[in-house]
């Protein structure tokens, strides 16, 4: 497992429980000093294909963020070294295209696991990161005006469901005269605003 470990001098490993029986996997955190020689830590999901293996691979590569959540089932030794790697991130506020991390790419690149094991990884139930939703600043809403055309036109294409499209005028459809009724009054709108989408 060591040589797959390129220059750093700390690494602690855990055991995790697979969804395979004969399948071995390890929590590697991966201690490092990075270019504002501050800690750095990734995780990596570390795969032997079987008990007996000698060899393993990586499947998954997880940079520690300041904004990383972690929660974990089981070992509670894992979830003591995941708390104190995460501290280390939020003390020294890593994030996504910043000067630290910088050196995962390495690992990125070595991801040669099964793929069955990388899945195993990405929805794994014994460790869970998620990072938080982004904003809704960058949400488009709607206006109020565009939601009253989305109301209009649902209504109508109500309305032209039900009525004899040859036979019926507009001003029957506004609501301004004609046997129907006042049919704007099923959008609940006052008729000047929804006139011009009539």
């Amino acid at each position: 497992m060591s040589e797959d470990v390129r220059f750093l001098p700390s690494v602690q490993a855990v055991r995790l429980e697979s969804a395979w029986s004969d399948r071995v996997r390890y929590m590697v955190v991966v201690y490092s000093n990075g270019r504002q020689d501050t800690e750095e830590n990734i995780l990596l999901g570390m795969d032997f294909t079987n008990k007996e293996s000698k060899n393993c691979s990586i499947g998954m590569v997880l940079p520690l963020w300041s904004d990383t959540k972690i929660h974990l089932d089981g070992d509670g030794s894992a979830l003591q070294i995941l708390h104190k790697v995460s501290e280390v991130s939020r003390r020294y506020n890593y994030f996504p295209g910043g000067m630290s991390l910088t050196w995962t790419g390495f690992y990125e690149s070595c991801i040669s696991s099964d793929q069955s094991c990388i899945n195993e990884w990405n929805t794994m139930r014994d460790l869970e990161t998620t990072r938080p939703d982004s904003p809704a600043l960058f949400v488009d809403k709607p206006t109020e005006r565009e939601r009253t055309e989305r109301l209009v036109k649902t209504k109508l294409r109500s309305i032209m469901m039900y009525k004899d499209l040859e036979n019926i005028t507009s001003k029957e459809v506004s609501g301004e005269s004609g046997d129907s009724g006042p049919v704007v009054s099923l959008f609940h709108l006052p008729l000047g605003s929804a006139k011009p989408l009539l």
